[in-house]
């Protein structure tokens, strides 16, 4: 359908704007950004870092002190319409994740009752720097279909873009379909301890080395001076 299709290139094009340096960034400054383990929608992936647009004709909201995700479809009796409502995570930067990590997260789907056909929950995610989108269906609708899982991705790269889409139809009578997510994490991909001692000790002797080649050439240069 048209509406997810714009839905996934939005998708791939927040992707697209990302750039490999974004992680060389992070790791400078101490991975100062989703650096640790995250669980529920705080910090990194508070609410105001994720963008509900186009806005469907449904709801979509954060619940329960930001533990909980939740998408509805409209309950409109006189409705013949279908609706598509999306979440799409951007990150704090504009670009995704600024760091490469898994994202985990619990789902309960319910298509909202026997008027359902091809109702449908999707998560999708879209890899920095053109690596593509994938589109996964989590649950398909169906005459009164009560679902529920756990989702984990594999290892996503810095600039990753993601998001839920719920799509629902909207027959007279019939009610509205919802996707609930919880339990939301995300692992970083962080360096080792001995890895991360490592480049520090590397950029220490790098350091020092080109400040005594700094200092060896004015030294050279000040007796010159006083030569003349």
């Amino acid at each position: 359908m048209k509406p997810i299709r714009d839905w996934l290139r939005r998708l791939e094009r927040l992707g697209a704007f990302a750039r490999p340096g974004v992680a060389v960034l992070a790791l400078s400054l101490g991975l100062g950004v989703a650096q640790a383990d995250t669980s529920g929608f705080t910090g990194d992936f508070a609410p105001s870092n994720w963008t509900n647009s186009p806005p469907g004709l449904g709801a979509v909201y954060f619940t329960n002190s930001n533990s909980e995700l939740v998408l509805t479809g409209p309950n409109q009796p006189a409705s013949q319409t279908d609706s598509f409502d999306p979440i799409t995570y951007n990150g704090p930067l504009s670009g995704g994740l600024t760091v490469g990590g898994r994202v985990e997260f619990d789902w309960e789907y319910n298509s909202g009752d026997a008027l359902s056909t091809i109702s449908a929950a999707t998560f999708a995610w879209s890899q920095g720097g053109g690596g593509g989108t994938t589109q996964t269906n989590l649950a398909q609708g169906g005459p009164g279909v009560v679902e529920s899982g756990v989702f984990i991705t594999p290892e996503l790269a810095p600039g990753t873009t993601f998001g839920f889409l719920l799509s629902t139809e909207t027959p007279a009578n019939k009610l509205s379909g919802s996707l609930i997510v919880t339990n939301f994490q995300f692992q970083a991909d962080v360096p080792e301890p001995s890895t991360t001692a490592l480049l520090a000790g590397m950029g220490m002797l790098l350091g020092v080395k080109r400040w005594r080649q700094f200092m060896g050439i004015r030294g050279r240069g000040s007796c010159t001076q006083r030569r003349i």
